[in-house]
């Protein structure tokens, strides 16, 4: 016979044979529908906008890198310009005191080949020194493999002072993705 299996039973089988899905077949349909109406009636594209401005952030770069035009991104050990490295915080900048902003060891710096989005958004972390997964969904064939190329690296900026930092995300993101699995 034939049978349809639900959206969990679908995952671990395609996780069980190592596939990807093809697509996301629910956004797909209703919700491709309603966004192509919405930028269809889109009378204007821009907005004026008020934002803060982050007064240490240029600072924070410059002791970074420290006049270089390369540096080494902190998880994947590989060197860039540095117009490709962001200027990582290792505790989310919105969770830190005034005196925590202006330590330049808040900072660290995380390429934009896929690390600093991995650690920003929970993917990876430190623990003694080392980078460790921490999310493991969503994510894709060639994600896995990145992430198997940097977990287990040394984190170059891991010390006795930043270890607080680091335990900062580590417990951050565990209580983020704890509170996420409930709902």
């Amino acid at each position: 016979g034939f049978s349809v299996l639900s959206g969990i039973k679908s995952e671990l089988a395609l996780d069980y044979f190592g596939l990807e899905p093809l697509m996301d077949t629910e956004f797909i349909t209703a919700k491709t529908a309603a966004l192509e109406k919405k930028l269809a009636n889109m009378n204007r594209t821009d907005k004026k906008a008020v934002e803060n401005q982050r007064l240490e952030q240029d600072i924070l770069t410059a002791l970074l890198h420290e006049g270089k035009k390369t540096n080494t991104c902190a998880f994947c050990g590989r060197s860039f310009p540095v117009s490709f490295l962001i200027t990582a915080h290792i505790k989310k900048r919105s969770h830190c005191s005034h005196e925590e902003r202006i330590d330049r060891r808040i900072v660290m710096p995380l390429c934009n080949m896929g690390c600093d989005q991995l650690y920003e958004r929970g993917y990876l972390s430190v623990r003694e020194g080392k980078v460790v997964p921490l999310r493991q969904t969503p994510t894709s064939g060639d994600m896995k493999r990145y992430l198997d190329e940097v977990i287990d690296n040394e984190c170059l900026y891991f010390s006795d002072q930043t270890r607080l930092f680091f335990e900062w995300h580590w417990d951050f993101h565990q209580r983020k993705h704890a509170t996420n699995a409930l709902h």
